[in-house]
C-alpha cells in the first residue's frame, strides 16, 4: 500500500511540473479568449486595460494547481514552505484593503477582475516557493521561451509585418497599420517588433530579465554567448527606451554601487560585450532603422510619446489631488481620466500613466501607495541580508542576479506601467518577487553537505 500511495504521489507531482512548464512555456503566446468586454467604442477600439481574458496559460496554471494540491492530500508530511512571511504578510494586506476598497465602488468588475487575477498569482506565488519547478527550470524555461521571442522579433524587423503566427497569438502589425508601435525616419517608418507579446516595451521589459537569468545561469558558455547576441537583437528591434535604460542602468548600477566580485563582472562584461556585438549585427541588417533608433535614444522636446506621458502624469496629479487617502479605485484610471483633463482624449489615449508609482497612488491612494513602497523597502531588505549572510559562490551570484532584476524592473516602472496592468507584466513580477521571497538558506546548507560529504 505504501509504495501504491507513493507512485500516486509522484504521478501527481509530475504531472503539476509538467503544466507548470506549460503555463510558463506559453505565458508570452496570447491564446486568449474574452471573458469579460467592457463597451466597445464606435470605431472597434476596446481596453486591454478593463478587458479580461481567460488564456491558455491560465487553463494551464490551473490543471497544475489542481494537480499540485492533490499531490499534498496524498503526502500530508509534506512541509509547506511560505517564503518571506513579511513579504507575503504585506502583499496580502495590500490585496485586501484593494478589494475592500473596491466593494465601497459602483462598479464591481475592477473588483472582481482584481480579486481573480490576486488569487492567480497567489497560487503560482506558492508553487515557485514551494518548487514545484525549481528557480532553475524556471530561469532555463525562461531562457528559451525568450531566446524565440526575440527570433520571432528578428523576423518582424527583416520583414517589417507579422510573419503569420497569429495562431500564437502575434498580433497582427505593419507598417501602415494604424494602432501599430512604430518609429519614423523622415519619410520612412519602421514597425517595432511585437513578438507575439501585447506591445514592444513589455516585450523589451522581459527580454531585460532573460539576459540576465542567461549571463548567470546558462552554462555552455558558446550557447550562452549566442543567445545573448539573438535577445539582444530582440531587445534592439523593440526600440523601446525604458527597457533600454533599465537593463543598461542596473547594470552599472550594481557595478558601480555594490561593487560585485569579479566573477560577477565578468558576466556583466559578457552582457555588454555581446550586446555591443548585437548592435553591429543590427546597423548591418537595418542601417536606416539604426539610425531611426539613435534618434529615438535622443528624444526631442516635442516627441508625441514624452508630450502624451506628460498629460498622463498631470491627469494622475489631479486624481491624488481629488482622492489623496483612497485613490479613484483599483483598474479605474483608464475609465475616469477623461474627467480629469479638458483634452478631449482619443479611443487609443485612454491607458494607464506610464510610472507605476503614480500609478499606484492615483487608484489606491496614499496608503496604498505607502504599503507599496513598505514591500519594496521589504525585498530590498531581502537581498541585502542574504548577500551579507552567504559566503558560497553560487549563493552570492544569485543574490547579485536578484539585484539586477529588481533594479531594472524599478527603473522601468519610472516610464512605464505594464509590470502591474498586463498579464506578461504581472507574471514575470511575481516571479522576481516568488525568487527574493524564496531563501537560498536551504540551498546553501545542502551544497555545505555535499562539500563535508564529498571531503
Amino acid at each position: 500500500m505504501r509504495i501504491i500511495h507513493k507512485i500516486h504521489i509522484e504521478h501527481f507531482q509530475r504531472l503539476s511540473e509538467l503544466f507548470f512548464l506549460f503555463f510558463f512555456i506559453s505565458v508570452p503566446f496570447q491564446i486568449r479568449t474574452i471573458f469579460f468586454q467592457p463597451d466597445v467604442f464606435a470605431s472597434g477600439n476596446f481596453s486591454p486595460y478593463e478587458t479580461l481574458f481567460l488564456s491558455l496559460s491560465d487553463i494551464f496554471l490551473l490543471i497544475a494547481a489542481v494537480f499540485f494540491g492533490i499531490s499534498l492530500i496524498f503526502n500530508r508530511n509534506k512541509k509547506w514552505h511560505f517564503g518571506s512571511k513579511k513579504i507575503l504578510i504585506i502583499a496580502l494586506v495590500f490585496f485586501i484593503m484593494i478589494e475592500l476598497q473596491g466593494l465601497f465602488e459602483s462598479e464591481q468588475k475592477h473588483t472582481l477582475q482584481a480579486l481573480l487575477r490576486m488569487l492567480e498569482y497567489l497560487i503560482m506565488y506558492f508553487m515557485i516557493v514551494n518548487e514545484v519547478l525549481t528557480m532553475e527550470r524556471i530561469k532555463k524555461y525562461w531562457i528559451i521561451t525568450f531566446s524565440m521571442q526575440a527570433f520571432i522579433a528578428v523576423l518582424q524587423s527583416i520583414f517589417q509585418h507579422s510573419v503569420n503566427l497569429s495562431p500564437l497569438g502575434e498580433p497582427s502589425i505593419g507598417a501602415n497599420i494604424s494602432g501599430v508601435a512604430k518609429i519614423g525616419l523622415e519619410q520612412i517608418k519602421f514597425i517595432r517588433s511585437y513578438g507575439t507579446l501585447p506591445h514592444p516595451n513589455i516585450l523589451g521589459g522581459l527580454l531585460v530579465l532573460s539576459l540576465f537569468f542567461t549571463a548567470f545561469f546558462w552554462k555552455n558558455e558558446k550557447m550562452r554567448r549566442n543567445i545573448i547576441i539573438i535577445q539582444s537583437l530582440g531587445l534592439l528591434t523593440t526600440f523601446s527606451r525604458s527597457a533600454m535604460v533599465g537593463y543598461l542602468g542596473s547594470i552599472m548600477f550594481l557595478w558601480i554601487a555594490l561593487k560585485p566580485q569579479l566573477a560577477v563582472k565578468k558576466k556583466l562584461m559578457e552582457l555588454l560585450k555581446f550586446g555591443s556585438i548585437a548592435v553591429i549585427i543590427f546597423i548591418l541588417m537595418q542601417t536606416k532603422a539604426f539610425y531611426a533608433l539613435k534618434e529615438r535614444a535622443l528624444p526631442q522636446l516635442n516627441d508625441k510619446a514624452l508630450t502624451e506621458r506628460s498629460e498622463y502624469l498631470k491627469i494622475s496629479a489631479r486624481m491624488i489631488e481629488k482622492f489623496p487617502l483612497f485613490g479613484i479605485g483599483i483598474g479605474n484610471f483608464t475609465t475616469r481620466m477623461q474627467d480629469f483633463t479638458k483634452k478631449k482624449l482619443a479611443p487609443w489615449e485612454h491607458q494607464p500613466v506610464h510610472n507605476v508609482f503614480a500609478l499606484v497612488a492615483s487608484e489606491t491612494g496614499l496608503i496604498g501607495f505607502a504599503f507599496f513602497l513598505f514591500a519594496m523597502m521589504l525585498i530590498f531588505q531581502k537581498i541585502y541580508r542574504e548577500n551579507k549572510k552567504f559566503s558560497n559562490r553560487d549563493s552570492k551570484e544569485n543574490v547579485y542576479l536578484l539585484y539586477l532584476c529588481v533594479f531594472a524592473v524599478i527603473i522601468i516602472m519610472f516610464f512605464d506601467h505594464y509590470w502591474i496592468t498586463l498579464y506578461q507584466g504581472q507574471i514575470a513580477l511575481v516571479i522576481i518577487i516568488a525568487f527574493v521571497s524564496t531563501s537560498t538558506e536551504k540551498k546553501e546548507k545542502m551544497q555545505i553537505r555535499k562539500l563535508q560529504n564529498f571531503r
